[in-house]
């Protein structure tokens, strides 16, 4: 054909879909290929699981992505096609069955290919119950968490309660700790039961307590929100770590949580890769529903890598970091060494010194890394000098020769409060021990296993400079002696500490699980004899230390101590708590005042010298706090020992002892 002719315009066609047969897959695109998981899924004898479900999140980020026709059918045959990425895919039975739910992470779905995966569900044990509120009202969509007790989130799904309140889970036999949170936002606080252990389906039911509500917006200096802090309250007077249900930041950086009154130590806790700098803030009183916003500073992000001989990582070394021209310890919440030996800080641009102790138990001494200037982010890796230890092994009996299982050692320094770690505390069923040791002067005590009538002993200034062999550890067998005390309102006193003494030559005798439990009771073995008895309450449960004196034990024995109330301290000032007592690295002190006054606040030692001053300044009428970090006025660390905390104000005032132990 000549294009040239009358019939151009035909030719000019035909030469365009030429075009387009040859260039077609270049100018079209091709459709992206979607890739598909494929399988079934059945119980451990083969028999198909129908109505299973999946659900698949990417790995990298824990978005949710939706699978229509992602349930197996009556076949157990599941196939689910997504666009192409990583995912962890949860593997979910029917509801209220005894199956286990399975959990696969970074499942690789990004060829075309797809993948076929069979799925074997076991068979668990159901745990079961009704979440309610004091007046018996359900509470709907409460979050069941089970975590095992040994450390470790099972995966349990379709872990929230129904429009009933009821929930179901199914777990393995084991103990476990679970934890049930009302929906974000709630004024219901959530629940723990820790060390439940699990041998057939049980029942547990809850009732969720109101509290107040404390929230705010956490930010860092510029502005911008913290997504991923965690809000943490602990107990001022005990130390106890409130559980807080949804205690973390959105994407906004807000958070709502639910707490109950009291007078906490309020923490902010970043994600542990963050470069936001943590915060504290001590004395932090919740008495009604408050706001409380945080601004977190912009740091740098020191790691700090910690190994033993040959490379090997610590796990569970601890990390401290202290200002070296304050002596004032930094709230690093990151600062325990994980599986690779590696524990983090954020810290501002400055110099600083960085404590390093050991894990328990190991044969490696601290380290010291002083005025370490940081500016930008840091690795630091830190290698543990070994420090010689010695073996002790041997068998503690009863008076007939048989093994006694489950007694428990403890060492200290001999003639000081600083506790020396044991790699093996407690005797094995047959009464067989082996005992890690430096080769320095110890004081052991060894205590029998709660509830028995043997007799605890103590082993003072013991020398071991090799290995060795003791021959058997016998313990008499005593009389039990319970002792019940109680206010001068008849309530019990928790925590009382009972100290028995030789009535002819005061020796103290040593009686392990000597403090009072809940309902203000405690049980000891005293061997027959006369004694002294010094029954000393709480620090701040308000009544008196007081003595019975000849407490004649010739057999099993009940004896009632009744406390009185102390009075207020002269003048209108007392020091109420210092908390935890004995501490490591860091002391609440609480004080009150009748009236407004400029308060002193001094740590002494035994020998009435300076050591370091805590405060001084004016404060309220009331309770106020402040803290020591067991540092000198010169930013040294105060050797392990008893200090004298003294407070004083033209009110008066009050003194109390504080032991610290490195």
């Amino acid at each position: 054909m000549n294009c040239f002719s009358r019939h151009s315009h035909l030719c000019l066609l035909i030469r365009v879909l030429v075009l387009v047969a040859i260039y077609a897959p270049v100018l079209v695109p091709r459709a992206e290929a979607i890739p598909c998981i494929s399988g079934f899924m059945r119980d451990v004898a083969g028999n198909p699981i129908v109505g299973g479900d999946l659900d698949f999140n990417i790995s990298a980020t824990g978005e949710r992505i939706i699978t229509p026709g992602d349930n197996t059918d009556i076949n157990g045959f599941f196939t689910v096609c997504v666009l192409p990425n990583i995912y962890d895919v949860a593997f979910a039975p029917p509801a209220n069955t005894h199956y286990l739910g399975q959990l696969i992470r970074e499942v690789d779905l990004t060829s075309e290919a797809g993948l076929e995966m069979d799925i074997v569900l076991e068979s668990g044990l159901a745990v079961s119950g009704i979440v309610q509120d004091p007046d018996g009202l359900v509470v709907f969509d409460v979050d069941i968490d089970v975590d095992r007790v040994e450390g470790g989130r099972l995966y349990t799904p379709g872990d929230n309660t129904d429009l009933a309140g009821q929930y179901w889970v199914v777990v393995p036999v084991g103990e476990y700790d679970f934890r049930y949170e009302p929906p974000r936002g709630s004024r219901w606080m959530g629940a723990e039961i820790d060390s439940v252990l699990v041998v057939q389906d049980m029942v547990l039911d809850v009732v969720l307590e109101a509290g107040l509500i404390l929230q705010g917006n956490i930010t860092d200096n510029l502005g911008e929100p913290a997504e991923g802090v965690d809000i943490d309250l602990r107990d001022l007077l005990t130390g106890e770590k409130i559980f807080l249900a949804n205690n973390t930041t959105d994407p906004a950086g807000d958070y709502i949580v639910s707490a109950p009154v009291g007078t906490y130590q309020l923490r902010f806790v970043p994600p542990r890769q963050s470069h936001l700098v943590a915060a504290d803030t001590w004395g932090f009183q919740l008495g009604d529903d408050t706001v409380k916003n945080q601004v977190l500073g912009l740091g740098h992000l020191v790691t700090v890598k910690v190994v033993g001989t040959g490379g090997i990582a610590l796990a569970g070394a601890d990390l401290d970091v202290k200002d070296p021209l304050t002596g004032s310890k930094l709230f690093t919440p990151h600062d325990r060494a994980n599986a690779e030996g590696e524990m983090v800080a954020v810290v501002p641009s400055g110099s600083y010194n960085f404590i390093i102790d050991p894990p328990p138990g190991v044969s490696y001494a601290g380290a010291l890394l002083e005025n370490v200037a940081v500016v930008s982010d840091t690795l630091i890796t830190v290698t543990l000098a070994g420090s010689p230890r010695v073996t002790m092994t041997g068998r503690v009996v009863n008076e007939a020769g048989t093994g006694i299982a489950g007694a428990a050692f403890s060492a200290r320094l001999a003639g000081t409060s600083e506790v020396v770690d044991l790699t093996s505390e407690a005797t094995g069923p047959t009464g067989f021990y082996s005992l890690d040791v430096p080769p320095v002067l110890l004081d052991f005590t060894l205590a029998p296993p709660p509830g028995s009538r043997l007799v605890g002993r103590r082993f003072n200034n013991v020398s071991v400079a090799n290995d060795t062999t003791w021959s058997d550890i016998v313990l008499a067998t005593g009389w039990l002696t319970q002792v019940i005390v109680r206010g001068s309102s008849g309530r019990a006193i928790v925590g009382a500490d009972l100290d028995f003494f030789d009535q002819v030559s005061g020796e103290e005798i040593f009686t392990p699980w000597d403090n009072t439990n809940e309902s203000g009771s405690a049980t000891v073995a005293l061997p027959s004899g006369n004694y002294r008895l010094v029954v000393s309450p709480p620090l701040d449960s308000g009544f008196q230390p007081t003595v019975l004196t000849n407490l004649t034990v010739s057999g099993d024995l009940n004896v009632i101590v009744e406390l009185e109330l102390k009075p207020f301290s002269t003048g209108g000032v007392e020091l109420t708590l210092c908390n935890p007592n004995p501490f490591h690295d860091r002391a609440g002190i609480v004080f009150r005042l009748q009236s407004p006054a400029e308060v002193t606040l001094d740590i002494f030692d035994l020998h009435g010298r300076l050591i370091k001053q805590v405060s001084r300044q004016w404060y309220p009428e009331g309770s106020s706090s402040e803290a020591w970090d067991g540092l000198t006025s010169a930013g040294a660390r105060a050797p392990s020992g008893s200090y004298i905390v003294l407070l004083r104000s033209p009110l008066g005032q009050d003194s109390q002892r504080l032991t610290l132990v490195r």
